[in-house]
């Protein structure tokens, strides 16, 4: 290859991402047609062992229309079009993330759900009908990303970077590792990703009269 002659180096260790804490509120003002909600938080490495788990957890909150996200703020409560969740983990740390757009006059009420939301899955987390759904969609996408070129380098591209190895059938492993994962498991993820003394919103759009102050009293009755 074109590297081969070069000679090797000295693999880095990067400091662990420190323990500090986080800006409750981020607004920013801007011109737009709705205000952009992200609600953030810290959340368990890709090397912790609740990382499956986090996968899972990921997974009732976002993973179709009879998920959480979408079911509450968006069929039940019709406060957006749009919602999502993501989970990213690194080595020494991960981001837990949830996302929402929502009309200006509606932003007090969206943070409300979000916050609402968050405080019952870290109190008493998802079911154990959603857990085993998500394992089922879970294991669906696995599958058919074995059938995929783009898919399979996304998920064991991600995995190689942020872990720095695979497991000899890194597919199969996966799948084995989120099956074994118990709904105690997922409950204790829940609490380790969504606490509230790690998180951190941010809006970015247009405030309305009284916003700020019910926000702020929001975020402080989840402390």
């Amino acid at each position: 290859s074109a590297f081969h002659e070069l000679n090797s180096g000295t693999a880095l260790s990067p400091p662990a991402a420190p323990n500090t804490p986080v800006k409750a509120w981020l607004h920013v003002p801007h011109e737009i047609s709705q205000t952009s909600v992200r609600l953030c938080f810290r959340g368990v490495s890709s090397k912790n062992k609740l990382e499956p788990a986090t996968q899972l957890l990921l997974r009732t909150l976002d993973d179709g229309m009879s998920t959480r996200l979408y079911a509450r703020l968006c069929d039940e409560l019709g406060l957006c079009y749009e919602v999502s969740a993501q989970y990213e983990g690194y080595a020494s740390a991960g981001v837990l993330d949830l996302a929402a757009d929502a009309q200006h006059e509606k932003l007090r009420v969206v943070v409300a759900e979000l916050l609402s939301l968050v405080e019952e899955l870290r109190t008493r987390g998802p079911s154990k009908e959603e857990l085993e759904l998500a394992k089922r969609r879970h294991a669906w996408q696995l599958a058919a990303s074995s059938e995929s070129a783009e898919d399979l380098a996304e998920v064991l591209g991600f995995d190689l970077l942020s872990q720095g190895e695979l497991a000899p059938q890194p597919l199969a492993a996966r799948q084995a590792a989120l099956q074994q994962v118990s709904l105690k498991q997922v409950r204790a993820a829940a609490r380790a990703n969504l606490d509230p003394a790690q998180g951190g919103l941010v809006t970015v759009g247009q405030l309305g009269r009284g916003d700020r102050a019910e926000i702020q009293r929001l975020l402080a009755d989840t402390q």
